[in-house]
């Protein structure tokens, strides 16, 4: 085979590659992450006097702390993180996005700990109860019948030598040494963009702890082992905790997005399940194009799928495959209603109430029926005249409520009452309310109508 075809066959498998590459790839977001870490003075001496010269190496530090988050972010799924609730992603539609974070080091600082007792799940002779180290009867344990406490091998209680009987978590010696940690105090600020706009950008300081010394208790030996940690692995620790103290500001831009995959009314099967980080509970809109029309929630999931219960749709709207489906935060509904209405009533120049209603709302969030209460404002004699209470009932689909009411007159200044009950309907259009009431004798009606919400 000769130069110009070895190069041809070359190419063609470099463009294959290339292929291969962009359809396992390309369907996934891209978040372009660099880190910046500047030191001071102050940090510059402490660290020429011990031996974690590798964090002024800034870039070392640098390329470890971006490998964190990187990691970090991938494990927790925050490669979604860009997404807002104006920019709908399907499966094939990512934007590309960066973060930028800068990280200024204040202080590093060594921070001695003097502990009493070691944990020693085997051969410790004390407990740790209601915030205090106890001592208790070694190899006793102890069951409780409801009235006493009987020794019993496999029972879940010890003994204190104070007497008391408790639930031990962990067992401890006390063996007195000291630990010993770095503490580095930094300054972080981070930018978070999509496609040239931030979405998201803050600043913070935070100070973490890592071990240099900690001690172990070897029971078999029954001696204290130190362990000194190297500064390699300080340093990973340092960057891992950064990492996470800028995670924890950005889970919250995370959202989930997928498509309807089957509808089986009122139940919906969406494509994202378990790997892709949804759980029980989750809710997600449903979107038909960019108008929301219903909400999901997740009942059960699987490695690649979840059935969820649609709480509710809305009125004339319906969920078909391949709709969009985004995470989102519950819709906040108020099942309470408010009315004031003018009611006329032959009796009197009529009266202005006020109710207060308690609703049942079905599936598309339409009222179908209510409990009110109220009171009536007699126009006739400038007092409060009547109180009520009334149920509603929707008549089929239609906007008109089937009304059953007790209204209790105040007679004469409220010297004397009656109860007096009253059927009727209840018509609305939108806020607008229009209401006409009767007693069941025909002895009186009212007439009237006004606004509700």
């Amino acid at each position: 085979m000769d130069m110009s075809s070895k190069f041809v066959t070359t190419s063609i498998l470099i463009i294959l590659l290339m292929s291969c590459f962009n359809m396992l790839f390309a369907a996934k977001p891209v978040i372009d992450v660099s880190v910046s870490v500047i030191g001071n003075e102050s940090i510059e001496k402490i660290t020429k006097s011990v031996f974690l010269s590798e964090l002024l190496d800034t870039n070392k530090f640098t390329v470890t702390l971006r490998d964190n988050i990187v990691q970090l972010f991938s494990e927790m799924n925050l490669q979604d993180l860009l997404s807002t609730q104006n920019i709908i992603l399907s499966k094939r539609e990512y934007p590309k996005g960066s973060l930028n974070v800068l990280i200024y080091l204040n202080n590093l600082s060594v921070r001695k700990e003097s502990v009493e007792y070691v944990r020693n799940s085997i051969s410790g002779e004390y407990i740790y109860a209601n915030g205090k180290y106890i001592r208790v009867i070694q190899g006793a344990r102890f069951r409780f019948d409801g009235k006493n406490y009987i020794q019993d091998e496999n029972g879940m209680y010890v003994k204190g030598t104070d007497g008391n009987y408790y639930i031990p978590l962990d067992f401890y010696s006390k063996v007195p040494h000291e630990n010993t940690y770095y503490v580095l105090e930094c300054y972080i600020s981070y930018v978070l963009s999509l496609e040239g706009s931030d979405v998201k950008k803050d600043a913070f300081t935070v100070s973490v702890a890592v071990p240099l010394v900690l001690h172990e208790y070897d029971p078999y030996n029954n001696r204290l082992l130190r362990i000194e940690y190297p500064s390699s692995k300080i340093l990973n620790q340092f960057a891992k905790n950064v990492s996470l103290e800028l995670a924890s500001r950005l889970i919250g831009l995370r959202k989930l997005y997928g498509f309807v995959d089957s509808v089986k009314f009122p139940r919906a099967l969406i494509d994202i399940g378990s790997i892709d980080g949804v759980k029980p509970g989750l809710y997600f809109g449903v979107y038909d194009g960019d108008n929301y029309i219903a909400e999901l929630k997740v009942v059960r999931t699987a490695g690649d799928y979840s059935e969820c219960e649609v709480t509710y749709i809305k009125s004339g709207a319906k969920i078909e495959e391949g709709f969009i489906v985004a995470e989102k935060n519950p819709d906040f509904v108020f099942p309470l209603g408010v009315s004031i209405l003018y009611l006329y009533s032959p009796e009197s120049f009529g009266s202005i109430g006020f109710e207060l209603s308690v609703k049942t709302l079905n599936i598309h969030r339409e009222e179908i029926s209510a409990l009110v209460f109220g009171f009536g404002y007699d126009l006739s004699t400038s007092e409060i005249g009547s109180f009520s209470v009334s149920y509603s009932q929707r008549i089929l689909s239609l906007p008109i409520y089937a009304l059953t009411t007790l209204k209790i007159f105040d007679n004469t200044s409220g010297q004397s009452s009656s109860a007096v009950p009253m059927v009727g309907l209840n018509t609305k259009f939108g806020i607008f309310t229009l209401r006409a009431l009767t007693a069941i004798d025909f002895s009186t009606f009212e007439l009237g109508g006004g606004v509700s919400w």
